[in-house]
């Protein structure tokens, strides 16, 4: 049960294309040290295989997982922007929009943030106050 062996082997399935053995490796490595730091790692790396698969429930999941469990991980802003782009595929946008402002309000500074802001800016432009009725006046550069 050595801990590197198990995200190695992981890792190497990974890169061999063995996608869903890969997943359940990581999944593995994070139910048996669940503490561990690097299963922030595994989680995340679970979720965007899930995410690739289309599986955006599960994503969703694993991402959700490693922004609760590991909010001091440097995969934590990218889990919520995952978890963020996972809830829109399953077409739950108001969840996904309240997700990220949660990830810039977190972690203002992150990569990710940066990514969510521009996000927001496309699922939920501010809203502009309501124009108000303009009376007509006569066009001056007509003569």
């Amino acid at each position: 049960d050595d801990k590197a062996a198990v995200f190695a082997l992981a890792e190497q399935q990974e890169g061999k294309g063995e996608k869903g053995i890969a997943r359940e490796i990581y999944e593995e490595y994070v139910r048996k040290w669940p503490a561990d730091p690097r299963s922030a790692d595994a989680g995340f790396r679970a979720g965007d295989l899930l995410f690739g698969m289309k599986r955006y429930r599960e994503a969703l999941l694993s991402y959700g997982r490693v922004a609760e469990d590991f909010p001091r991980s440097d995969k934590a802003p990218p889990a919520m922007l995952s978890a963020a782009e996972s809830m829109l595929r399953l077409e739950m946008k108001d969840d996904a929009i309240s997700v990220l402002r949660q990830l810039v309000q977190r972690y203002p500074k992150s990569d990710a943030a940066a990514k969510a802001r521009a996000r927001l800016a496309e699922l939920a432009p501010p809203e502009r106050p309501p124009e108000k009725a303009k009376a007509k006046k006569p066009d001056s550069k007509r003569k």
